[in-house]
């Protein structure tokens, strides 16, 4: 309803604007009809994004999403992020996928711009979740060191270096620590996709979330990708965020 609010309130406003420019010079009215029509565009874009856009928040919370994280077009992590109503997280809150698994999903994406029988799939930059974030594992890790774990092909011994640095543990205790995590959380892609989940969830918490800026940038990609989407970066920021 709102959107069509809007294109009523644009059309409007065109008939107006053109009626008045009878009453001008030839050239004028040339000039005003090219940039009345290059309004009429942004304003549809912008409208279209912006119901993309709540479109996607809207789906974020209730289906099942995809989120990659990505760097010079390779895959470090991925995760599927179940909407659910308790605000604490556990290992069994999420999807987790294997290195074979994320190989696939990957190739898909970049093949067909889908990911075979999963809904939206987010793939971000390790930029984009950057933003201010603590995590308990036994040792605070920050987003910093989180994303150092996610794009290392060790994440354990990643971990294990940071608590060494905290802690200050003899040789004999970060062994035991590094079995007793690796004992909780699995394989190096689970423990990966939980540091993922946690990233993502904070990056969609609405003081951090800067989804429309982030899409401009290409610091979020959303596919598949709609037409609004492909043309994002030419619709204004202002309003849509």
């Amino acid at each position: 309803m709102e959107t069509m609010i809007v294109i009523l309130l644009v059309m409007l406003s065109v008939i107006i604007i053109l009626y008045a420019t009878k009453f001008l010079g030839r050239t004028v009215k040339i000039i005003t009809k090219i940039m009345l029509f290059i309004v009429v565009l942004l304003a549809i874009l912008t409208v279209l994004v912006f119901k993309d856009i709540q479109t996607i928040k809207e789906d974020v919370t209730t289906k099942e999403s995809l989120f990659l994280l990505q760097n010079d077009g390779r895959t470090y992590a991925g995760v599927g992020i179940k909407p659910v109503e308790e605000k604490v997280f556990t290992m069994d809150s999420f999807t987790y996928y294997t290195r074979e698994d994320l190989d696939r999903i990957s190739n898909e994406l970049e093949e067909e711009g889908r990911a075979k029988g999963m809904g939206k799939a987010f793939i971000f930059t390790p930029n984009a979740l950057n933003k201010s974030y603590e995590l308990d594992l036994g040792v605070m890790y920050d987003q910093e060191t989180m994303l150092c774990v996610l794009m290392s092909d060790e994440p354990y011994r990643v971990l294990v270096e940071k608590a060494s640095r905290e802690l200050n543990l003899s040789e004999k205790s970060l062994e035991q620590m590094k079995t007793d995590l690796e004992r909780h959380y699995g394989g190096s892609e689970k423990i990966k996709g939980y540091l993922l989940a946690a990233l993502v969830i904070n990056y969609f918490q609405p003081e951090e979330m800067k989804l429309v800026t982030a899409l401009k940038s290409q610091e979020v990609k959303v596919r598949p990708e709609t037409i609004s989407f492909k043309v994002i970066k030419y619709v204004p920021v202002f309003g849509i965020e």
